[in-house]
């Protein structure tokens, strides 16, 4: 779920990571990771990483969302 959530907050903030990724090129995730998450993770509970570094509290909704594009792709 936070996977999720953490993913779409980078690609909201960086559009060309999922061509990036479809390259196998990782540097511009790792680099949202390390900026939003990695940076924080010695002074900042999960909690408070998560909603710093994607603008809400953990949401299922995103999880959810995640999961109906995955899966259930519209006919």
């Amino acid at each position: 779920m936070t996977a999720a959530q953490l993913f779409a907050a980078a690609r909201r903030a960086r559009p060309e990571i999922p061509e990036a990724l479809g390259r196998g090129d990782f540097v511009p995730l790792m680099g949202w990771l390390a900026e939003h998450v990695h940076a924080q993770a010695s002074s900042a509970g999960f909690e408070t990483i998560v909603e710093q570094a994607t603008g809400e509290p953990l949401n299922p909704e995103i999880f959810k969302a995640h999961l109906k594009a995955r899966y259930l792709p519209e006919a």
